[in-house]
Order: structure tokens, then C-alpha cells, then sequence
């Protein structure tokens, strides 16, 4: 039974990953996200400004870690389009 248990929990905590892994690089498919919250006429700088705020200037596996960490703290970041926290924004749809 221990070991039936103990099987489930480690599927359980892989599977975690695999979608925490999914959810993260689907995300990053969309593209550029200072090209696509910031204004067609945004310089460069402000580009680079954005990036850096947000760590997308980060190494990928670094702003993976950071995405893990957020989550197990249960931080679920700024909403982008509207600059509340985005748990707030989910929990009000």
C-alpha cells in the first residue's frame, strides 16, 4: 500500500513538472513579449528596459528557475495588461 502510495506521488510530482515545463516554453513560443505589450513606436532602450524588469534578459534555464520558484511560493507574477497581480485578475474572470 506505502509503496503503491509512494509511486502515485512521484507520477504526481512528474507530471507537475512536465505541465510546469510545458506551460513555461508554450509561453515563450508567443514571442517577444517587449514587442508585444509595448507600442509599435517603443524605442530599442525601452524594449531592453522591459526585458530587464521582467528578467527576459536572463538565461533561459535561469528565468525557468525563477518561474519555479515564483510558483512554489505561490507568486504568480504582474499581470502585463493589467498591471494588478494576476492571481487577482484570474480569481475576478
Amino acid at each position: 500500500m506505502t509503496k503503491m502510495i509512494g509511486q502515485r506521488a512521484i507520477a504526481s510530482l512528474l507530471s507537475l513538472l512536465g505541465l510546469m515545463i510545458l506551460v513555461f516554453f508554450l509561453s515563450r513560443l508567443t514571442g517577444d513579449p517587449a514587442v508585444l505589450f509595448l507600442p509599435i513606436d517603443a524605442t530599442e532602450e525601452m524594449k531592453q528596459q522591459f526585458r530587464t524588469l521582467h528578467g527576459l534578459d536572463l538565461p533561459l534555464i535561469e528565468q525557468f528557475a525563477r518561474y519555479v520558484w515564483d510558483l512554489l511560493q505561490l507568486d504568480f507574477g504582474e499581470s502585463l495588461r493589467k498591471a494588478r497581480p494576476a492571481i487577482d485578475v484570474v480569481l475576478e474572470a
